[in-house]
């Protein structure tokens, strides 16, 4: 393969907290959603604004891309997502709880910039496991 997946680049940026190369992969006007939450993010700024956010939370988060498929203006990868949630987020504060989380992401692209993300994650297991008393709020 001559150019690197559109979904290889996005997860290694995530690793590596290239922000700059996490905002250059989307168009200007992109979207994400975390599909589990809504509210989608609109504009590469806004994308990588939230993305901060969630590195700034579990700052040892690590992207492990199990594999993807690839199509002309689409592609899917899955992944295997772990961290530490090290600082409070929204209303879950923040006792080192312990992030494994699977998930699915499918990219929308055009011209080798991608234009949506849509993240599918179980809530359900994310919330027990940043349950700090035992039960998901």
């Amino acid at each position: 393969m001559d150019k690197p997946s559109l979904v290889t680049a996005l997860f290694d940026a995530y690793n590596d907290r290239d922000l700059a190369a996490v905002e250059a992969l989307y168009t200007a006007n992109a979207t994400h959603e975390d599909v589990a939450i809504g509210h989608p993010k609109h504009g590469s700024k806004d994308i990588v604004d939230g993305l901060t956010y969630f590195l700034e939370r579990f700052p040892d988060a690590n992207w492990a891309l199990r594999g993807h498929v690839d199509g002309a203006s689409f592609s899917t990868g899955w992944y295997h997502l772990t961290g530490t949630l090290q600082a409070d987020f929204g209303k879950v504060a923040a006792a080192n709880q312990k992030l494994d989380l699977r998930g699915v992401m499918v990219v929308t692209h055009d011209g080798g910039r991608i234009t949506s993300t849509a993240d599918y994650w179980d809530m359900g297991t994310f919330q027990r496991q940043m349950s700090t008393s035992g039960s998901a709020s």
